[in-house]
């Protein structure tokens, strides 16, 4: 039994990878050869700080909206032409 269980779960995933992808809760704003990805409260930090400088439409952002699984196609196409790459996670609880 947990064999059949375990190959639909694997099968579920690759489905739900696939959708990850694409789900309009994850978003880019900004255009440049700067980006940066992050999502949760550091987004919100980054976000403000971006508005603060005045570079917002300068530094392509990536917000992840779900996690997972890690849409990992969105983010290497998103990094694909740039020059330089910051991830800016959250460190504490």
């Amino acid at each position: 039994m947990s064999r059949v269980l375990r190959k639909e779960l694997l099968e579920k995933h690759d489905k739900w990878v696939e959708m990850g992808n694409s789900v309009p809760v994850n978003f880019i704003e900004g255009v440049g050869k700067f980006c940066i990805i992050t999502n949760g409260i550091s987004y919100v930090h980054v976000s403000d700080a971006l508005n603060d400088l005045g570079v917002k439409d300068r530094v392509a952002l990536l917000r992840p909206g779900l996690t997972y699984p890690f849409p990992a196609q969105l983010v290497a196409d998103f990094m694909r032409d740039k020059e330089k790459i910051l991830v800016v996670e959250e460190i504490e609880p």
